[in-house]
This record gives structure tokens, C-alpha cells and sequence, in this order.
């Protein structure tokens, strides 16, 4: 078992977008966090169902100043 956290620099193509989706396959996310990557606060996230191939998505609401995920 592995514990850790990944955090991910995000430049936005469309300056509208307001939601970031990644793939995921057997992870435990506890938590999701958004920022500028100096200052973190909780960002609503929802896990999809597992697919058994496929894995599942996480789709991760982005606060409009955030440049910065962190998922934990």
C-alpha cells in the first residue's frame, strides 16, 4: 500500500472551463484541494463508478484562480 499525493499545474485553454476530468483505476482519493500552488483550499470532486477496463473518472470542480490541483 501506498500513501501520497499528486499535485498538478494546470494552464487553462478555455479561460470558461470550470471543471478539470481525469481518469483514475484503483485509486482511494481522500481529498482534492485547488490553488495557485502557495495557498490550497478543498475543492468539490466527485468518483465515478470503477469501471473494470476503463478505471474511473474524477471530475474535479475548479475554483476560477486556480492553477494548481492537488489530490490526495
Amino acid at each position: 500500500v501506498l500513501d501520497g499525493a499528486a499535485t498538478l499545474t494546470i494552464e487553462r485553454l478555455d479561460p470558461a472551463a470550470a471543471t478539470l476530468i481525469l481518469d483514475t483505476n484503483d485509486l482511494d482519493i481522500r481529498s482534492v484541494e485547488a490553488g495557485d500552488g502557495a495557498a490550497w483550499s478543498p475543492a468539490p470532486f466527485t468518483l465515478g463508478p470503477d469501471d473494470p477496463v476503463l478505471g474511473s473518472k474524477l471530475e474535479i470542480v475548479l475554483p476560477a484562480t486556480a492553477t494548481a490541483i492537488r489530490i490526495a
